[in-house]
């Protein structure tokens, strides 16, 4: 039932945003497509016409589709989540399921695909370090990364083979460096939309999105306790914050619509020209972007 009601809420209207006139990027002005602010294919429906160059179209899309398909490929199709692919073909299920049998051999469980009970990769990420005025560092911080599982698809699972409980054996790599990155596009995109291009502020992530640098621990990270929660679509807003005596543009992102997930803060740009606060907000009021 909720399955049902979660393939039908999920999907907004597409929306095109004015053009921005060169890469969002790099700034280059020559050969721009249209970017999604949320990707595509975590059904993000914003679009930033003309804003990235074919260069950098070109470095997003490659770790968009690495989280996309490799890492929550599964949750996608068992939601249908919208797809530029005309055909459609089952993923790869990266879990195995298995259970003891009473002669203590171990059984494989192959769920069909429509009752697979999706098992996320959910990181919960430590607060961005700049918080805490760390230095700056490219080493991964330490986070926790949970098994969030379907609790009705298992429980029919469960059923099925009557067996109360199964373990679960995960074949796929986490991939920090491009989740972040996709985290810091969905925030620099959104900081564009609301602010402009450059005015009134310096925006810090670029460099991260583009692997010039790799200091994602420090601008972005987890909100507060990481407490999970479930939206039906995925979820972009915007604030500001005093950090050490300077004023920052925050965001924050839930990705994952009809999964249980924390939100994710990301430290977008330090404010130079508090008039940039007022457009920003006035911006704002007008939707959620996603």
């Amino acid at each position: 039932m909720m399955d049902d009601f979660l393939k039908k809420a999920i999907r907004i209207p597409e929306v095109r945003l004015p053009p921005i006139g060169k890469c969002i990027y790099c700034g280059c002005i020559e050969g721009l497509s249209d970017e999604h602010i949320v990707p595509y294919s975590f059904n993000g429906n914003f679009v930033l016409d003309e804003s990235s160059c074919k260069e950098c179209s070109e470095i997003t899309s490659k770790f968009e589709l690495r989280v996309a398909r490799m890492l929550y490929g599964a949750i996608r199709q068992k939601y249908s989540y919208q797809s530029r692919s005309r055909k459609k073909k089952k993923v790869r299920v990266p879990y195995q399921f298995s259970y003891q049998s009473e002669d203590g051999t171990t059984k494989s469980v192959v769920p069909e695909f429509d009752e697979y009970p999706y098992v996320a990769s959910v990181p919960y990420l430590p607060p961005p370090g700049i918080y805490k005025q760390l230095p700056l560092s490219d080493s991964n911080p330490e986070f926790t990364l949970m098994s969030v599982v379907d609790p009705d698809a298992l429980r029919k699972l469960t059923e099925r083979t009557g067996e109360k409980t199964l373990t679960v054996r995960h074949t796929d790599v986490f991939s920090y460096s491009d989740f972040c990155r996709l985290l810091a596009k969905i925030a620099h995109g959104y900081l564009v939309t609301l602010a402009g291009e450059h005015n009134g502020y310096i925006p810090l992530l670029p460099d991260l999105i583009l692997e010039k640098s790799y200091t994602y621990s420090h601008y972005i990270g987890g909100v507060g306790a990481n407490v999970p929660v479930t939206m039906l679509v995925s979820h972009v807003s915007t604030g500001f914050e005093s950090i050490n005596g300077k004023v920052y543009v925050v965001c924050d992102i839930h990705l994952l619509s009809g999964v249980p997930a924390p939100m994710y803060r990301v430290i977008a740009a330090e404010v130079t020209d508090n008039s940039v606060l007022v457009q920003m907000t006035a911006t704002a009021k007008m939707g959620t972007i996603r």
